[in-house]
């Protein structure tokens, strides 16, 4: 099923022939191999002609998956123990991935970063994920490709040298355009001159889903978002205050009568704290075959059948108001709350990290009140915000 029907100007049609899309597909997180199936379709409709390869976590799951040719984001030596590798100071690892990028970008008109908050360092190290972007990026201009950067999330960079690179990185685009407004201006506010990026909206938006059907005026269902979120930098404190929270948060709603359905947004990485979560309620919140979610096709379905979502992960939200239905936002980052004012929502907002619980609950008792209305006011701005994805990406694939 396509997720998207756009109509490229005619003189597009021949450039490229082949596109290499990069992004951390394949790892597990479905709001991310949401983005590159929208950016798939999307490419597919508006360079007919064009190869494209998938530069991803797992060449392997990708390649099955989407039915497309893959390689690693990043190879280990095959010839050689990891240990030893790290005795060398890494030196075989960096030169084989500098040969195995080169060797993706050969004959490559184009490499998109697509989708995803590409330009961060969540969890990470300057020689992790922002050096393998620069190398992707610095790779692509040797082979003579073109790079466009599509509906990327930015921000935060904590590390100065982890931010030198992504900065680096990102000024070597020829084009880009940003999933919210927040991002654009942090990449401004790194000295990128970002006076002709476009601000587009998230491109999972593009996604297929099933159509919303109206629920009832019975028992409330509160479809809500677990997620192991142990801070920016990891800080078990921080994940063990959430923990607590949503858990408050289910027995307050199984107190008032509602039906609670945990969503996941990520597997196995979310079970986690699905099973840290029963372990301080003393019961199950998951059947076996609710566990086995496995796509953002999976959560959508999933979302169908609540009537109100509280939700921490960004794709979640999307799923939730994919589906039309009001989202309370527990925030762990400037995009949800972007998203959220997008939405009509912005009252509906909570910091991951300083969760207050009678203001939590006061706000959850007042969406679940007036579920109707809220889930009018969000249908009116997505459908708004989804023409207008449609709209700019058509502006951001026009020649210049």
């Amino acid at each position: 099923m396509r997720a998207i029907q756009l109509q490229p100007d005619a003189a597009t049609m021949s450039w490229p022939r082949r596109i290499l899309v990069l992004g951390t597909y394949g790892g597990g997180n479905f709001g991310n191999d949401a983005c590159f199936e929208a950016t798939l379709e999307w490419l597919r409709a508006a360079f007919t002609n064009a190869s494209i390869v998938a530069v991803c976590a797992d060449p392997v799951i990708t390649s099955e998956r989407f039915g497309i040719a893959a390689v690693s984001l990043r190879v280990f030596p095959s010839f050689l123990p990891r240990w030893l590798d790290t005795l060398l100071l890494r030196q075989p690892s960096l030169w084989l991935n500098w040969l195995v990028c080169l060797r993706a970008l050969k004959r490559c008109d184009l490499l998109v970063v697509a989708g995803t908050g590409a330009i961060h360092d969540f969890r990470d190290r300057p020689w992790g994920w922002p050096s393998r972007f620069l190398r992707w990026m610095l790779a692509a201009r040797l082979q003579g490709a073109s790079i466009w950067f599509a509906c990327v999330g930015a921000g935060p960079v904590i590390n100065p040298l982890s931010r030198w690179m992504m900065v680096w990185a990102t000024k070597l685009a020829a084009r880009r355009c940003y999933r919210d407004q927040s991002s654009c201006t942090y990449m401004s506010a790194q000295g990128v001159d970002e006076s002709q990026s476009l601000v587009t909206g998230d491109i999972a938006f593009l996604m297929p889903a099933p159509t919303p059907s109206d629920r009832g005026v019975g028992q409330a269902v509160v479809g809500v978002g677990v997620m192991n979120y142990r801070g920016w930098r990891t800080n078990e404190k921080v994940y063990r205050a959430y923990i607590e929270s949503m858990a408050q948060l289910i027995e307050w709603l199984k107190f008032k009568g509602h039906k609670v359905r945990i969503l996941i947004g990520q597997r196995p990485t979310d079970l986690i704290a699905v099973d840290d979560l029963e372990a301080r309620l003393g019961y199950a919140l998951m059947s076996d075959a609710e566990r086995e979610v496995s796509s953002y096709q999976d959560i959508l379905r999933a979302v169908a059948n609540t009537d109100v979502v509280v939700a921490s992960r960004y794709h979640v939200q999307i799923a939730a108001l994919k589906m039309r239905r009001p989202v309370l936002s527990i925030s762990y980052g400037p995009m949800n709350d972007d998203l959220m004012r997008a939405a009509g929502l912005g009252e509906f907002l909570h910091d991951i990290e300083r969760i207050d619980h009678r203001t939590l609950i006061f706000q959850c008792d007042r969406l679940i009140n007036m579920r109707f209305h809220f889930g009018k006011v969000v249908q009116t701005e997505i459908k708004t915000l989804e023409a207008g994805l449609h709209e700019r990406l058509r502006a951001f694939i026009s020649p210049s």
